[in-house]
């Protein structure tokens, strides 16, 4: 049937404009679509971020007063936010749509929801935490920063792989066949803040508490992640301070106040956050250890002796005593020569069975209570700690006593030492000074090398040589501890009450975890 010009043209324009409705639809149904895939992918990376926030609270150290384990707490308290939120064709009436991430408590999961691990921010890479190498139940005496996990990362996604959440339903893709699409989104959080701290400084109110002056450089290294930093508690507007050229290496510094360094060539390569949270001094629990009195070993050196000349090593009060070639400056040391107790300190030659007690620069000591302390000041003085805690005082008062070292030489292994009443610690001179803590993590005072006691504040001195070795915390819960010299290692922990620093010299803690602080403060790192 042939159709008339005009029937024909009407014809060819419903088949056009039926084609152009069409493709119009799809056009309109994919920029539908599209904004609802976009507005979907924003809804899960919120859903992301405040999960992994949520994790990252307690994936280092767990919650008081529950028992499991952190990464098990991590996992759940993730789910608990997601399940707070829905995602775009979720809806909120219906209790099974709510978004969900699959638990991964083993941290072995492929491709898993939720991720414990760490965080470097040096690198800003998430290293995903090894099931094989956990971390110990929380106590003192935790490992190095590298076996505690201190991030979390998050996928929250709608995929046909997931089993917790379907693909995203679209509107109008069923009409050219899509019916569904893949989104996701990710987020790392983790949680710093003070957890590991080489340099405590415990005083909370003191104006520069913790002051660098002069050229100093302190480095304080060991602890991965970023966290080997700095605590300082004072509140006070200008709580950390240094001027000249101060340079500082640390992961962060957290001042409860605020630091001011005015010198023009500062170079700070720490991140400072202030207005921080204070914290508690990490050995606030720690025992002092007991003594009895009555078994009181004295002083060491006790009295002066004759150094050189013919009266080598005789007693004496002045250098009238020693003439005619010698002088009255060297310490009496009475020690055990051959027997069963050779080099032992003694008094009386009953003290040394096989041999004979006689005037010695050279002594090994056992542990106890020293009430006059010891003051090495000659240098042909050595003395030998076996393993213990020693107990000094200066319960006369006399020249300082207690732990002073700065002209002889020590040997420490194993050793702490507690300084008590009016005992201080003085350490220099050019000497070989080497005192290390017990490495028994059973022993009460393990990593601990110094302990001034709470109720001691005299000022504690350590001037750095090139012949000190020193590990271990240091721990001045009530005193100001003055550091000078040359470049020295300052084993792996401070914790006073105040720090001053200052001289020419490089300062290295080489912090290793110890004694951790609470994290406090937790962010979105990528």
């Amino acid at each position: 049937m042939n159709l008339p010009k005009r029937e024909r043209r009407r014809a060819v324009a419903g088949v056009w404009f039926a084609g152009f409705g069409l493709t119009m639809t799809l056009f309109v149904g994919l920029a539908i679509d599209t904004s609802f895939y976009v507005y979907s992918a924003q809804q899960l990376q919120n859903i992301a971020d405040a999960s992994s926030l949520a994790g990252a609270i307690v994936v280092r150290d767990g919650l008081a007063g529950d028992i499991r384990d952190p990464i098990t707490i991590a996992n759940d308290w993730a789910m608990a936010t997601a399940k707070a939120n829905t995602a775009a064709d979720q809806t909120p009436d219906d209790a099974d749509s709510f978004f969900k991430l699959e638990p991964n408590y083993d941290n072995n999961l492929p491709d898993p929801d939720i991720e414990a691990g760490n965080w470097d921010r040096a690198t800003g890479i998430f290293t995903p935490f090894d099931p094989n190498n956990p971390p110990p139940p929380p106590g003192p005496f935790d490992p190095p920063l590298s076996n505690l996990p201190n991030a979390v990362r998050v996928v929250a996604r709608k995929t046909t792989t997931s089993t917790a959440n379907p693909p995203l339903s679209l509107l109008f893709g069923p009409i050219a066949g899509v019916d569904t699409a893949d989104v996701e989104r990710s987020a790392v959080a983790m949680i710093g803040g003070g957890k590991g701290a080489g340099l405590i400084v415990l005083n909370p109110n003191k104006r520069c508490s913790l002051r660098l002056g002069g050229n100093v450089n302190l480095l304080i290294s060991g602890a991965p992640n970023g966290d080997a930093g700095i605590q300082v508690n004072s509140d006070d507007k200008c709580a950390a301070c240094g001027g000249g050229s101060v340079n500082i290496q640390a992961g962060e510094m957290n001042v409860v106040g605020a630091a001011c360094f005015n010198g023009n060539n500062n170079q700070l390569d720490v991140d400072i956050y202030e207005n921080r949270p204070y914290v508690d001094d990490p050995l606030i629990n720690l025992p002092d250890p007991a003594w009895n009195p009555a078994l009181d070993l004295g002083c060491v050196p006790c009295g002066q002796a004759c150094s050189g000349g013919v009266s080598a090593g005789q007693a004496c009060e002045s250098d009238a005593d020693c003439a005619p070639d010698g002088l009255c400056d060297g310490p009496v040391i009475t020690a055990c020569a051959g027997g069963d107790n050779d080099d032992l300190m003694c008094s009386t030659d009953a003290d040394c069975p096989g041999g004979n007690c006689i005037q010695s620069n050279t002594v090994t000591l056992n542990e106890g209570y020293y009430s006059g302390g010891f003051r090495v000041t000659s240098s042909n003085t050595t003395l030998t700690l076996n393993p213990g805690v020693y107990v000094v005082d200066n319960v006369d008062g006399g020249p300082p006593s207690g732990l002073v070292v700065n002209g002889g030489n020590l040997t420490a292994n194993q050793v702490m030492f507690f300084v008590i009443g009016n005992g201080v610690v003085d350490l220099g001179g050019n000497g070989n000074i080497t005192i290390t803590p017990s490495s028994n993590l059973n022993n009460t005072y393990w990593g601990i090398s110094i302990f001034q006691a709470r109720n001691n504040d005299n000022q504690a001195e350590i001037e750095g040589t090139a012949n000190m070795n020193l590990q271990g915390t240091y721990y001045f819960p009530a005193a100001r501890l003055v550091i000078r010299g040359t470049p020295l290692a300052l084993g792996n922990q401070i914790i006073a009450w105040e720090v001053l620093m200052r001289g020419n010299s490089q300062f290295v803690i080489d912090y290793d975890g110890r004694f951790l602080l609470p994290g406090f403060d937790v962010m979105l790192v990528h």
